[in-house]
């Protein structure tokens, strides 16, 4: 019974863990999209001259 509830505490702990890892995988693929998206505004602000 008592490494059952030593397991389900570990497992709190590694969803939490998870939870930021998955929210800061999140942020840096945002990071990334905007970064691309300013890449091919100025590309085309080069290449058209608007």
């Amino acid at each position: 019974m008592q490494k059952q509830s030593q397991y389900r505490k570990a497992g709190a702990k590694a969803i939490a863990i998870d939870g930021r890892k998955e929210l800061k995988r999140y942020y840096t693929y945002l990071l990334i999209a905007a970064l691309a998206c300013a890449a091919f505004a100025l590309s085309l602000y080069a290449v058209f001259g608007l």
